[in-house]
């Protein structure tokens, strides 16, 4: 069985030069007829240089007076001691008071409606989608649409469930909140 390219990577005459590889990538995923296609591109990049700033210049033959340089590093060891010491007693304030009350997030759930049932058909589907790629015969590939319109099909309906048991939950807020104000 043959398969046509049909992924492409368009490139001007300039920067042709640059492409070091170009290859299509059957691994990824997409649920689509189309391959990933990977390119290495090598360019280097030219820098630019800004605009300096003013750069403040000292009068450091003045340290050489020795009471000039000793007031200088007291004052500066004083002033650097009380911002440390301020800087750690903020921190350790603000980190007590976080964890009493605001506490650590335990983690991000994106797809609540997931459920073990949605993995398990997505988890088969992938099963599929690996022997397709591994010996693409028209078994294999009537197998992998079947497992992947059925997951599809699944993922779906939780998802469809699980929002309008959201709005469901927020009509109700809603009339709580007009019985009340009425």
């Amino acid at each position: 069985m043959t398969l046509n390219q049909i992924d492409h990577v368009l490139v001007n005459k300039r920067k042709k030069k640059f492409i070091q590889d170009v290859r299509t990538l059957r691994g990824p995923k997409c649920d689509s007829d189309h391959f990933l296609v990977k390119v290495i591109i090598k360019q280097k990049l030219i820098i630019t240089r800004n605009k300096f700033t003013e750069k403040l210049r000292w009068n450091t033959s003045k340290l050489k007076n020795p009471k000039i340089l000793g007031a200088y590093s007291k004052r500066l060891n004083e002033e650097t001691r009380s911002v440390e010491q301020d800087w750690q007693n903020i921190k350790n304030i603000m980190l007590e008071t976080a964890k009493d009350t605001i506490q650590l997030k335990t983690g991000i759930t994106r797809n609540e409606w997931r459920d073990d049932e949605c993995k398990e058909a997505i988890k088969e589907k992938n099963i599929a989608r690996g022997k397709c790629l591994q010996r693409r015969t028209r078994a294999t590939q009537d197998e992998y649409e079947k497992k992947r319109n059925i997951a599809t099909k699944i993922c779906r309906n939780k998802k469809k469930q699980w929002l309008n048991n959201k709005i469901k939950e927020i009509e109700e807020i809603l009339l709580r909140k007009k019985l009340r104000a009425d």
